[in-house]
């Protein structure tokens, strides 16, 4: 993320974030039951098609202020490429954070 500050404590940021699918199991428990299963296998029964990319890539810009030791930053990520496709529909990346945090002084 770069930050280009624009008014004292308050900073434009913007970035490139790429993303790596570690895990697609989805774990579901009904009636005392559960079980785990790929998330493409769980499409697929629902009778749809599915593909997942392994790799993303997402675009993060925000603010963020700063006051005193404390951080307060609002980002929104928002999807370059395709997470995965359901039944011919492209479903991508969006979302929105609020951070709050402390600066130590190392």
């Amino acid at each position: 993320m770069a930050n280009f500050y624009v008014l004292g404590d308050i900073a434009f940021k913007i970035g490139i974030q790429p993303g790596f699918l570690v895990n697609n199991k989805v774990k579901a428990s009904a009636n005392g039951a559960s079980a785990e299963v790929g998330l493409e296998e769980a499409i697929k029964a629902a009778g749809y098609s599915s593909k997942i990319n392994s790799v993303v890539l997402d675009i993060p810009f925000g603010l963020s202020y700063q006051y005193s030791n404390l951080v307060f930053d609002f980002r929104y990520n928002l999807g370059v490429t395709k997470a995965f496709s359901v039944a011919g529909e492209d479903c991508k990346n969006r979302v929105f954070q609020i951070t709050i945090g402390y600066k130590f002084n190392l």
